[in-house]
C-alpha cells in the first residue's frame, strides 16, 4: 500500500498530526479531566459517604466511583475521535463499558465479603 499510495503516509511522516505538542495537549487534557472527576466525587460525597444503616462506606466506595466515571470519560473521548466505526470498534467501545456496568453489581456485592478494600489506607 506505501508504494501504491505514497500521499496517505506524508501527513504521518510530517508529524502534522502526532508530535509533541499534541502529546502534551493529550497529557494537560487527562490532568483537567482526572481533576474534575476527583474534585466533583470529594465535593459530592465530602470526607464520607453515609450508608443507610449509619456506617460509612469509605475510600473503597469513593474509589470504585471514581473509577467508574473514568471509565465513562475514557470509553465518550475514545467514541468522540473514533473516525471510521467498524463492528470492532463498537464492540471494544460499547462492550468495555456495558462489561464494566455489568461487573460493578457483583464487584459491589461480593468485594466487601471477600475482604476486598480491607486495611489499605486506613487510618
Amino acid at each position: 500500500m506505501l508504494l501504491k499510495y505514497p500521499e496517505l503516509y506524508r501527513y504521518g511522516q510530517k508529524s502534522k498530526s502526532f508530535n509533541v505538542r499534541s502529546f502534551w495537549v493529550w497529557i494537560a487534557d487527562s490532568l483537567f479531566h482526572s481533576l474534575v472527576i476527583y474534585f466533583f466525587c470529594v465535593g459530592f460525597f465530602g470526607e464520607d459517604y453515609t450508608l443507610a444503616d449509619g456506617t460509612e462506606a469509605g475510600l473503597w466506595f469513593q474509589s470504585t466511583l471514581i473509577y467508574t466515571m473514568v471509565i465513562v470519560v475514557v470509553t465518550f473521548k475514545a467514541i468522540l475521535i473514533t473516525d471510521t466505526w467498524t463492528l470492532y470498534s463498537l464492540i471494544a467501545t460499547y462492550g468495555s463499558m456495558l462489561a464494566w456496568f455489568a461487573f460493578v453489581p457483583l464487584y459491589v456485592a461480593i468485594g466487601p465479603s471477600i475482604g476486598v478494600g480491607e486495611g489499605t489506607c486506613y487510618s
